[in-house]
């Protein structure tokens, strides 16, 4: 009985060398086929929680989640690059960034980009105390707002409290 499993402990020896050998194999592998990725260059802007730089300076956020997911499928590494939003047509045109990644509506801007779609359905709303005497639009008018500059809330208020 004894011989019996002495004669297979030579055999699991070698199916654990072998299963830890193709471990390593895999994960260089993975590595390997990282660094060779086409880069791509992403313009954004800091707007959290959507796009910001996390304690170290690296690029975080739910923009950056989604498209580090989505264009490592594709066999593609985002470089996530800050740029001024008012000048990435500019950006776009130099050749200083290949796309823009973050919330941006199409709404007016159809012909303006080739789109991949929406990865985000929103909306725009308005907060305010609860205990605030505004309760519509129209409540605002004479106030001062603030909104991010180049965006659909801008769009919205420029033309609605004109």
């Amino acid at each position: 009985m004894k011989s019996k499993y002495m004669a297979v402990i030579p055999f699991l020896f070698a199916f654990g060398v072998l299963l830890i050998s193709g471990c390593s194999v895999t994960t260089q592998k993975s590595t390997s086929s990282q660094e060779n990725m086409l880069e791509i260059i992403i313009g954004s802007d800091d707007f959290p929680p959507f796009n910001y730089s996390d304690e170290n300076g690296e690029p975080a956020g739910i923009d950056v989640d989604i498209a580090n997911e989505a264009l490592g499928r594709l066999g593609y590494k985002p470089v996530f690059t800050k740029i001024v939003w008012d000048d990435k047509d500019k950006d776009l045109e130099n050749k200083e960034i290949d796309c823009l990644w973050g919330r941006f509506s199409m709404d007016g801007r159809e012909n303006d980009y080739k789109w991949a779609g929406p990865y985000m359905v929103s909306r725009q709303v308005v907060a305010v105390n609860k205990n605030s005497n505004i309760k519509k639009l129209s409540d605002l008018s004479g106030k001062v707002i603030a909104v991010q500059a180049s965006t659909k809330p801008e769009d919205i208020f420029l033309d609605r409290m004109s």
